[in-house]
């Protein structure tokens, strides 16, 4: 493994497989998570052991460095993945065969800015070489994912709480830093216009919602409205139909995160396969591995062989990952025919 950077401080993870790589997977990860989260290398090994490069994104200040612009992410800001695209398609062009192919996974807050960028590409993802997607755990409706917090106070309690004061701690740690610089440098900066910051510092120290800190500092950073206005422009669900390469969306029906809406209006009669599980959580899949396969020949005939024998070795990854993998390779392998 070993970290990069390109010309715009896009910081990436990048490994490959022992053998002559196929193609590139990009990889996203979930919010304040990163490409060391266990969810992230579990990932990576799927892609790998079907012998393709991965180089998997850390959005802005996720990655242990720190971020050197004023601006982090957020469930829509596709700019850094479009740039790492683009970085990448002229390097294989360069350096690549043909086949050669970019392909993009992620999961959660990462599925939905690759959805995003997929439906604002169109059929331009093309010019990118992007042949494909496979992703899980995808938040389509933000506005109805908030509603549904409000409504389940054990998610707020287990799960909001906690990446709320992440955030608006890394969102402290950003503005104080900012701040201290000179007046000139800060306005240079963006972070102030005039004499007034652009956030609302009291209302991000105070924030204990989601939707509050979207208000007090994603909103005014990124230009939204407020939260509402963020939500809509940015949930995947209203991009689906822009979307023209093969893609699939693994997700579970009892995801506590996401309201459990149906997809079949959004994607009929498009190259986007939605499959939805019984179970499976929020990225609960990692938990869902399959059993090797048993030899017990020896054990029937009483033979001296030492009873039950492990016939293959344990999948290298949970069941999540190896079924985006193997979109991915069916998606490669009837591109190459």
């Amino acid at each position: 493994k070993c970290s990069r950077t390109i010309e715009q401080k896009v910081d990436y993870k990048f490994c490959e497989p022992s053998s002559i790589s196929r193609g590139i997977v990009i990889q996203t990860h979930g919010i304040e998570s990163s490409s060391s989260s266990p969810t992230s290398i579990d990932l990576a090994k799927a892609f790998l052991d079907q012998d393709m490069d991965v180089a998997c994104i850390n959005f802005r200040g996720c990655s242990g460095e720190p971020n050197r612009t004023w601006r982090s992410y957020h469930f829509g800001f596709t700019n850094d993945l479009k740039q790492l695209i683009t970085e990448t398609t002229s390097r294989n062009r360069n350096e690549c065969s043909p086949t050669y192919s970019i392909f993009l996974s992620g999961f959660s807050l990462g599925s939905n800015v690759i959805l995003k960028l997929l439906g604002e590409l169109g059929d331009s993802a093309k010019d990118f070489n992007i042949a494909g997607a496979a992703i899980s755990c995808a938040p389509y409706d933000l506005q109805k994912n908030e509603k549904y917090h409000d409504e389940n106070p054990l998610v707020r309690k287990f799960y909001i709480d906690s990446i709320v004061k992440s955030l608006r701690c890394n969102a402290l740690n950003q503005v104080d830093k900012f701040l201290s610089r000179s007046k000139s440098d800060v306005i240079d900066n963006g972070l102030l216009s005039s004499d007034d910051p652009l956030i609302d510092l009291d209302g991000l120290r105070a924030c204990v919602t989601q939707a509050e800190f979207e208000d007090a500092y994603t909103a005014p950073i990124f230009g939204f409205e407020d939260h509402s206005d963020y939500y809509r422009q940015t949930a995947s669900c209203y991009y689906l139909e822009g979307i023209e390469i093969p893609t699939l969306i693994l997700n579970s029906a009892d995801d506590p995160f996401f309201y459990p809406e149906s997809l079949s209006d959004f994607v009929e009669g498009s190259p986007v396969k939605v499959v939805k599980t019984k179970y499976g959580g929020h990225v609960g899949y990692m938990f869902h591995r399959l059993e090797p396969s048993l030899n017990t020949d020896d054990a029937n005939r009483g033979g001296g062989g030492g009873g039950v024998k492990q016939d293959k070795e344990a999948p290298v990854a949970s069941w999540m990952s190896i079924e985006l993998a193997r979109f991915i390779d069916h998606v490669d392998k009837n591109r190459r025919e």
